[in-house]
């Protein structure tokens, strides 16, 4: 009895295992059947060695499908095409880039894409194309890559030209000119005392300078007095002259006339007091008391 009951249970056991694993199956299935893929094709002008069948396809480095074939261009052997299956609900627009990364130092490689600015067209397929076609561009590595026999040939020529410059004429002219500093230098030194002594005149000479300095600072400021107490004089004689401006153009006229008239009565009495004089002098006895009856004279 208890044979049978352990018999019982191990099948119980085998058969629920077994339904679970064709309910993961056919959800698994299902998850396949109901994601929308949406089919591209890239072509690569250069190696795309590390990539293989079912390799990852990533947008900015986010995993959205899988390379599906990978063969030569039969209609380009110099290209690589790739065809790759991606997530329709991810939107390859008009822009994007396909290039290969490599996956860590595994060699592995990747193909991610990227590059479209925001709001830029869906990408279509064109004219006779049965998938839309992603530009590529090469990768980091590859621009060092091919970057490499032209940074070689740079470095060659430098090395070259660096040869030239270092051959013996040159070599006897840099010694030449490296004897010439060291006996500039001996002299330098031999004449130290000299250049301190020169120094030290600069030190007075700049300390004269700043006490000139501080002195026309000083007298500056002393006279800024007499500079504010001229300002003030000038304005002053600003205003008189101003004054002196509006009283002839008002009454100039009339001053004219009455000083002419002044003048002229000034003359007449200057005649009058002249003939007065005249007269006292001649005839003091006539002028205070008249003129007298001539005296009887006998014939």
């Amino acid at each position: 009895m208890e044979l049978k009951a352990k018999h019982i249970l191990v099948g119980s056991f085998v058969l629920i295992s077994m339904l679970s694993l064709f309910a993961f199956v056919a959800w698994l299935a299902k998850v396949e059947f109901d994601q929308e893929i949406a089919f591209y094709e890239i072509y690569f002008e250069n190696s795309v060695s590390g990539l293989s069948p079912a390799g990852d396809v990533r947008y900015r480095g986010i995993n959205i499908g899988s390379a599906e074939y990978i063969n030569i261009d039969p209609e380009n052997p110099e290209r690589v095409r790739v065809l790759v299956k991606i997530d329709a609900a991810v939107p390859i627009r008009i822009g994007d880039r396909a290039k290969l990364e490599l996956q860590g130092i595994t060699g592995v490689s990747y193909i991610n894409i990227g590059g479209a600015q925001p709001g830029a067209e869906i990408l279509v397929a064109k004219g006779n194309e049965e998938y839309p076609v992603i530009p590529s561009e090469p990768s980091q590595l590859e621009k060092l890559t091919h970057g490499a026999p032209n940074l070689i040939a740079s470095s060659t020529a430098l090395a070259d030209r660096a040869a030239e410059l270092l051959n013996a004429e040159n070599q006897r002219l840099a010694t030449g000119i490296l004897t010439d500093v060291a006996q500039i230098t001996a002299s330098i030194a031999s004449r130290t005392g000299e250049i301190e002594n020169i120094i030290d005149s600069l030190h007075r000479s700049s300390a004269d300078v700043v006490e000139s300095v501080r002195l026309i600072r000083q007298i500056a400021s002393e006279t800024e007095p007499l500079v504010q107490d001229l300002e003030a004089s000038l304005s002053a004689a600003r205003g008189t002259l101003a004054s002196m401006d509006s009283l002839i153009g008002n009454d100039g006229k009339a001053a004219v006339m009455e000083f002419r008239d002044f003048l002229a009565e000034s003359r007449q009495l200057v005649t009058k007091l002249t003939r007065i004089t005249n007269r006292i002098e001649n005839d003091p006895s006539g002028f205070l008391f008249g003129e007298r009856a001539s005296e009887f004279k006998a014939k």
